[in-house]
C-alpha cells in the first residue's frame, strides 16, 4: 500500500485521499475545509482544541516552540530542537513544495512580496484545492520556517528570499521532474 494512502487514511478520511492530487503536494491529499468532530477519548483530544478546526483559530497558539521533556527526576531535562533543513518527505512533502513555490513566485515577483498578499499569487485552484490551503494561518507558519533557516527574511510585512532560499528553490527545481514542475508552475 501507498505510504501516502496509509497516512491519509489514518490520519483522515479516506475521502481526502486523491491519486489525482498527487502532483501537487506529493501525497495526494485533498483539504478538509469543515471541522471535523471526534470521540470524546480520541487521540486528538490530546492536542490544543483549535489545531485542527476550520476556518483556522486566527492566533497562532499551537507549536511555538518544539521541545522534549525528559521525565527522569535526576535529569529533569527540557530539550528545545532546531532545524537544519525543510523536511522534504512523508507528510511534510506538502508543507515543503508550498514553500517552494511560494519562494519561487516571490523570486519571480522581484524578490520581495508583502506576507498578508502572498495569496494573490495563486489562482483558486492553487490557494484553496491543493492540500494544505494556503490561507493567511497557514502562510505565516511556512514562512516562520523560512526565517529560522535563512531563506527567508521579513522586515515590516514584507517577505525577502535570500540567496540561501533561491539556491533551495533552485535545487528543489533540479531534483524535481519536469510533471511536477509544471504542475506547480515552477
Amino acid at each position: 500500500m501507498d505510504p501516502a494512502y496509509y497516512y491519509a487514511f489514518w490520519y483522515a478520511p479516506p475521502s481526502v485521499v486523491n491519486p489525482k492530487k498527487k502532483v501537487y503536494d506529493g501525497n495526494g491529499f485533498d483539504p478538509v475545509l469543515k471541522t471535523i468532530k471526534e470521540p470524546k477519548y480520541h487521540l486528538r483530544s490530546l492536542q490544543d482544541p483549535n489545531s485542527f478546526n476550520w476556518p483556522p483559530c486566527p492566533e497562532r497558539i499551537v507549536a511555538k516552540d518544539v521541545t522534549m521533556f525528559c521525565p527522569d527526576v535526576r535529569t529533569s531535562g527540557l530539550f528545545k530542537f532546531s532545524v537544519y533543513d525543510l523536511a522534504d518527505c512523508g507528510q511534510d512533502l506538502p508543507y515543503f513544495r508550498r514553500q517552494m513555490t511560494m519562494m519561487d513566485r516571490i523570486i519571480k515577483a522581484g524578490g520581495s512580496y508583502e506576507v498578508e498578499k502572498i495569496g494573490n499569487l495563486y489562482d483558486d485552484f492553487e490557494r484553496m484545492e491543493i492540500y494544505p490551503p494556503l490561507v493567511r494561518e497557514m502562510i505565516l507558519p511556512l514562512i516562520d520556517e523560512l526565517e529560522l533557516l535563512n531563506f527567508a527574511i521579513v522586515k515590516d510585512g514584507v517577505i525577502t528570499i535570500t540567496e540561501d532560499g533561491a539556491a533551495r528553490v533552485a535545487r528543489f527545481k533540479a531534483e524535481t521532474t519536469p510533471d511536477v514542475i509544471e504542475a506547480l508552475k515552477l
